[in-house]
């Protein structure tokens, strides 16, 4: 493997800054980047759900990536999302990645067509034969159709190139069972992908969470674990309340990522695009939106 990658603390997940013409927005890039590591954040996952990685074209996802890479600092890390609808897709993809200079790579099941454990597990172990780089299980069966079982994450657990799964199910019964048969696997971890749930999770014995809000307000995030980390429950509560507050608001259209890329655009990060089909909110809509994130940011 090229590195040791660690999963520890706020992960956010990275918005994918485009034009009007579905380009990548370099200087949208460059400005995200500067606010999600300004704000603490030491690991960042490109192309995750957050990052339109679905329907975004290759060669955007390339272009992407470099521009990623090029904008980062020293000392960050990066994942970046690489499952697809086929085995050799998702090769393909984590070769991208794994040229691009990522640290390593998360993989969701196929989508579209539903498989079976067996299935699954020649999925995965041929995309760890196929690349260099650690390997994280990506769980969010409300979108691929496809729920990674018990039975298979434990199996998967067991293998060396394979070091976590990160859990978006919302289903913390299904969580904590996670945790329980893989606790023998001291490489692996289990973390959480859901904002709602980050101190449940790091409680239960998550290292890290996978956080969106975190694209437009960092701190709030970083500073629920550091309070947790400290021992300080009720602290990290409370903040994770009020990032509960900006979630709502992030979803109420019910069209994500387009809100929190609208959101993004209010605080002059990038442009309020979103590849298509997803929709454009009216003016009205957006101007709340946003009015409503700069009342949370401003703890009002």
């Amino acid at each position: 493997m090229a590195m040791k990658m660690t999963l520890e603390g706020i992960i956010c997940a990275l918005i994918t800054p485009l034009t009007e013409q579905e380009k990548i927005d370099e200087r949208g890039v460059d400005k995200l980047l500067e606010r999600v590591v300004g704000g603490g954040i030491k690991t960042l996952l490109a192309l995750g759900s957050t990052g339109e990685q679905a329907t975004l074209r290759d060669a955007e996802k390339r272009r992407l990536l470099q521009v990623v890479k090029n904008a980062m600092p020293a000392g960050v890390a990066l994942i970046v999302g690489t499952g697809d609808t086929g085995t050799l897709r998702a090769i393909d993809n984590a070769k991208m990645a794994q040229d691009a200079g990522a640290d390593a790579v998360i993989v969701t099941p196929p989508s579209y067509y539903l498989f079976d454990d067996g299935a699954l597990l020649n999925y995965y172990e041929r995309i760890a034969e196929a690349i260099e780089l650690p390997i994280i299980l990506y769980n969010i069966s409300r979108y691929t159709g496809n729920k990674l079982s018990l039975e298979l994450v434990k199996r998967l657990s067991a293998d060396q190139r394979i070091i976590g799964i990160k859990d978006s199910d919302r289903d913390m019964d299904y969580f904590h069972k996670l945790l329980e048969r893989t606790h023998a696997q001291k490489h692996f971890s289990v973390i959480q992908g859901s904002d709602r749930l980050f101190v449940e999770s790091f409680v239960a014995g998550a290292p890290a969470g996978v956080s969106v809000t975190a694209n437009i307000y960092p701190e709030l995030t970083v500073s629920l674990y550091d309070h947790y980390r400290r021992g300080d429950i009720g602290g990290a509560q409370a903040r994770q309340q009020r990032n509960l507050e900006l979630v709502k608001v992030i979803i109420r259209h019910g069209c994500f990522p387009v809100e929190l890329k609208t959101a993004a655009a209010g605080l002059g990060l990038c442009r309020a695009v979103a590849s298509s089909p997803f929709p454009v909110l009216s003016e009205q809509d957006c101007q709340r939106l946003v009015h409503d994130v700069r009342k949370i940011m401003a703890g009002e």
